[in-house]
């Protein structure tokens, strides 16, 4: 029974320092992803580095909004520049085509007579006995001014297709985003929670022990859950502030700024 004792006590300071090295490492990768970041921006390094201590990490809550899906999918198209250079590039051709437009449009001479025939009108079809007269005098009808209308047409439609699809994919790339930002919120918090209750549970272990009533590997044990539930929490704060930083792009708002303080929309 005593090798057995011991055997288990072993294995679990195996595992403590196991959830131990977890944690160190979980914390180094949010240090690498920091100073990545400030590269990025061209900041000091020493900017926004992640402590040594998953209790001192900080929560980013980069976008500050009450606005609804389709609202901040028109804050996105007003920022993303591809939108922006697609809309310049449908109007640029909606110009094109009016210019190739006026050079065949038709002067027209309208003559309009009406005149009633018998006692009654038709309600059925009133306008029977009513005469236009119409005279039409095509300025240019050249075929190379029409086949480059339609090749101009065809050219707007592709563009007007592609901006289509353009904002479908911001649409959702805008949803999952925010999504994304409440599901990581709510990891977050069940992360939190995770360490006050493992944190209870190895202050009750520790207690047990001191009245003679618990056992080394029940502390070691519950300190081993404290430092895994330490980890959690330290990858479920990186994938917040992850989730926010991939909104303001999603948004078009990335700046020096927006990714240091946050927007509040």
């Amino acid at each position: 029974a005593g090798l057995g004792t011991r055997l288990e006590v072993a294995q679990t300071k195996a595992q403590l320092a196991t959830a131990k090295a977890a944690v160190l490492t979980a914390i180094q990768a949010a240090q690498f992803a920091a100073l990545a970041l400030n590269e990025t921006l061209n900041l000091p390094a020493i900017v926004d580095v992640v402590p040594a201590n998953e209790t001192d990490l900080t929560l980013k809550r980069l976008v500050t909004t009450d606005k609804n899906v389709p609202e901040l999918v028109a804050v996105a198209t007003q920022n993303r520049q591809e939108i922006q250079a697609l809309d310049k590039q449908i109007a640029a051709l909606k110009q094109l085509r009016r210019i190739a437009l006026s050079a065949i449009l038709p002067e027209v001479t309208v003559e309009v007579g009406v005149g009633l025939s018998g006692p009654t009108v038709s309600r059925a079809q009133p306008y029977d006995s009513q005469s236009y007269g119409a005279t039409m005098k095509f300025t240019d009808l050249g075929l190379p001014v029409l086949t480059g209308l339609k090749q101009n047409s065809a050219q707007i439609d592709e563009k007007l297709a592609l901006l289509e699809a353009q904002h479908k994919a911001i649409e959702k790339e805008i949803a999952q985003a925010w999504l994304d930002t409440q599901n990581k919120e709510a990891l977050v918090a069940q992360a939190h929670a995770q360490i006050e209750a493992a944190a209870l549970a190895q202050g009750d272990a520790l207690a047990r022990l001191k009245l003679g009533v618990g056992r080394n590997i029940d502390v070691l044990d519950a300190e081993t859950r404290l430092n895994e539930a330490r980890q959690n929490y330290v990858a479920a704060v990186m994938q917040y502030n992850q989730a926010h930083v991939n909104l303001v792009f999603a948004l078009g708002l990335a700046s020096v700024d927006a990714l240091t303080h946050g927007v509040a929309l």
